[in-house]
């Protein structure tokens, strides 16, 4: 939730539509019914859901190259990497830099 209010507060200054969903079994629905460039996963205590499901969203034609980033409070070393190898381009935790990513991965500049 802290996650959400911070992405629309600093994508929505730049014109960046956000779409959110706290339903793992939605989020590929959502990808399947609309182009994204940018995919963030909530990544809860039970991370194996989101390593299925980015192993899922990376099956997907359409987004076999796409940023998925996940966000988390803390994750062990062993976990990121876990994560990295089934295609999150990144881990982020709090604090974070949503100016940052916008940069970085969608070429937006302050």
């Amino acid at each position: 939730m802290v996650y959400q209010y911070i992405l629309r507060k600093h994508f929505n200054e730049k014109k960046v539509d956000l779409d959110f969903t706290a339903d793992l079994n939605e989020v590929l629905k959502m990808l399947k019914a609309k182009s994204y460039a940018l995919i963030f996963l909530d990544i809860p205590y039970l991370f194996e859901d989101v390593i299925n499901l980015t192993m899922k969203i990376r099956s997907l034609d359409a987004y076999l190259t796409t940023p998925i980033i996940g966000m988390a409070i803390m994750l062990r070393p062993s976990v990121t990497s876990r994560m990295k190898d089934v295609g999150l381009c990144e881990v982020v935790l709090r604090p974070f830099n949503p100016a940052g990513i916008l940069s970085h991965y969608l070429g937006i500049q302050n």
